[in-house]
């Protein structure tokens, strides 16, 4: 720095340590004023970029949500268009039809919207989303074919064909879980962004106080109540609803941005908490949808599909644990008879009361329908004979039931009974045994017990009939 030429010095005349006090002060205001600009400067530089990185993270965190919602509402509708097509399928229920079809294409229209969003902003992951619509469309296609195949008759092959597409729509279902989980990231990344935005705004709002005290003072005042106290208030909402608070909503205050930043996140939380109990309440209907589709709805019991993959549990379950199952196969006698004489209302009575029976003696899980006027019971941990004692006893059960207003119908049953592994080596080894000895029962005579081993396995009078004999 140049020092001025000095003055002759007087006498008694201060000396002074600089030459020019005002030239060595200005240059430092000027240096000051120039650090103060770069700071300034540097503050708003990093405030424009914060708002561009809120306003880049608010538009995409909505963009993320929403194909999140899309995909999510996708993955419900096809679990629906699943439960309710199951049930076509199984019972015939015209009824069903409409609402199946609305099933399918919300799916479809809602899949459509998302792939369509993602692709007009150019995401990575667009090609994905395309091969998960595609094979929607091609399950949409197979679901077709399978309602085309129930209205022509086809039962049989429907059935077959649902079990086919199994395996293909749980593949597809992994697929369309992994891509919601991956908005969802995105949107979790997308809050982490804003919260660095907001502190490095922060420390920029610290170092332009560093630049005066009495600058600081104002600013500080100001900063604490236009910015910090809003960008704590969002971040601690982002931490409440990190922790699970989807109740938890941002004060929409402080400069525009903030304000709107706080709007917005309090739609998005808004959106979330709506969805969430939408899908909290479909999967409670799910779960409905599903009771009822495996239960019998006349008698309260399983369902002849239920029972199917129940017996093939257990009998896993005994194989591995080396344990027994007992199965107990009975039927009505002369229920033709009792429908034609007294009405159906009355063959549905007599139905429920065996149900009852069955409930009572062994448990309401443990007994199904497994069609018309024909029941089985599945036993678990039970051998043969403890199987054969509870076989008896809802055979002595049964007895005259009032039916009709009056008329007396002499109720009986014919019993079947199988073990595993003693008597049978598979599922379908046990039912056919348990089936074949139900034969026997009602061949020979009705109202009595047939047990396999004892029928066709050398004792052809193995039958144990009641003590009421038809």
């Amino acid at each position: 720095m140049a020092i001025a030429r000095a003055e002759p010095i007087q006498k008694g005349a201060r000396l002074w340590p600089f030459s020019n006090p005002i030239n060595s002060v200005g240059r430092s205001v000027v240096a000051g004023f120039a650090a103060l600009v770069i700071i300034l400067a540097a503050v708003v530089v990093g405030s424009a970029w914060m708002v561009r990185e809120h306003q880049s993270n608010l538009a995409d965190m909505e963009h993320h949500t929403t194909v999140a919602d899309l995909l999510q509402d996708t993955q419900t509708k096809s679990g629906t268009t699943a439960t309710f097509l199951f049930g076509y399928l199984t019972t015939g229920n015209e009824t069903l039809l409409p609402t199946l079809q609305e099933s399918i294409d919300s799916s479809q229209n809602a899949l459509d919207e998302a792939v369509a969003l993602e692709d007009k902003l150019g995401h990575s992951h667009v090609a994905q989303l395309k091969q998960i619509q595609q094979e929607l469309a091609e399950l949409r296609v197979g679901t077709a074919n399978m309602i085309s195949l129930m209205q022509s008759g086809q039962q049989k092959e429907a059935l077959v064909a649902i079990e086919a597409a199994g395996p293909p729509y749980q593949l597809w279902t992994i697929q369309i879980t992994n891509a919601i989980k991956s908005e969802q990231d995105q949107v979790r990344a997308l809050r982490k962004s804003a919260d660095r935005a907001g502190d490095l705004a922060f420390w920029l709002l610290v170092m332009s106080g560093i630049a005066g005290a009495a600058l600081a003072v104002v600013v500080s005042i100001l900063i604490a109540r236009s910015i910090i106290r809003p960008l704590s208030s969002l971040e601690a909402t982002a931490r409440e609803v990190a922790k699970g608070g989807l109740d938890a909503r941002a004060p929409v205050t402080g400069p525009r941005e903030l304000a709107h930043l706080g709007d917005t996140m309090n739609y998005m939380m808004n959106t979330i908490q709506q969805h969430t109990e939408e899908i909290e309440e479909r999967g409670r209907q799910l779960l409905d949808a599903r009771a009822q589709a495996a239960s019998d709805p006349l008698t309260g019991l399983g369902n002849h599909r239920k029972f199917h993959e129940k017996i093939r549990d257990v009998v896993a379950a005994a194989q591995t644990n080396e344990t027994p199952v007992g199965l107990i196969m009975l039927d009505v006698d002369n229920f033709k008879g009792v429908n034609d004489t007294l009405g159906h209302q009355a063959g549905d009575q007599v139905l429920r009361d065996l149900s009852a029976t069955i409930a009572d003696i062994a448990s309401l899980e443990q007994g199904y329908r497994y069609g018309g006027d024909e029941f089985t019971v599945l036993l678990p941990d039970c051998d043969q004979h403890k199987t054969a004692e509870i076989a008896e006893s809802l055979l002595h059960a049964v007895g005259k039931r009032v039916i009709n207003g009056g008329h007396a119908e002499n109720i009986t049953i014919s019993v079947g009974v199988a073990t595993f592994p003693d008597m049978a080596e598979s599922a379908q080894e046990l039912i056919y045994r348990a089936d074949m000895a139900l034969n026997w029962a009602k061949s020979a005579g009705k109202n009595r017990l047939g047990v396999w081993d004892s029928v066709f396995g050398g004792n052809q009078d193995g039958g144990k009939p009641s003590d009421g004999g038809a």
